[in-house]
């Protein structure tokens, strides 16, 4: 997850992986804007494991994903990629969001491998 600040109607783009609802990108390009979601994989076709990656270059963000573990990543096929984002600050938040849209369950997640790389911004 890529976010402008953490106010709730913050700019951000996520990839989001679930059994049920499978891959999603969902993505909002601007503070208050509203938020965009795209099916990348469905729930019954999602294998892992599946490598995700967000890539920053300027005001652009691109979502990718790697069956390889990491060797190979193809961009996610959108209307409009890499997504832009006007407002993005030079140095965003950035992290993992972990969630079972229900209060009264855990949902016991199970990370492997989370790398964030050279989080400094850069130009391509």
């Amino acid at each position: 997850m890529i976010r402008a600040n953490q106010t709730a109607n913050a700019a951000h783009a996520s990839l989001f992986a679930t059994y049920a609802q499978g891959l999603r990108f969902q993505w909002r390009p601007n503070d208050g804007g509203i938020t965009q979601d795209q099916v990348v994989i469905p729930g019954a076709e999602l294998q892992p494991p599946l490598a995700l990656r967000l890539s920053r270059s300027g005001n652009a963000i691109t979502a990718e994903t790697s069956r390889d573990g990491g060797r190979q990543f193809d961009q996610i096929a959108l209307p409009a990629q890499p997504v832009a984002f006007p407002g993005l600050p030079a140095q965003p938040l950035v992290g993992l969001a972990i969630t079972s849209h229900n209060p009264n369950l855990n949902p016991g997640p199970i990370i492997s491998q989370a790398r964030f790389i050279d989080l400094r911004y850069r130009r391509r």
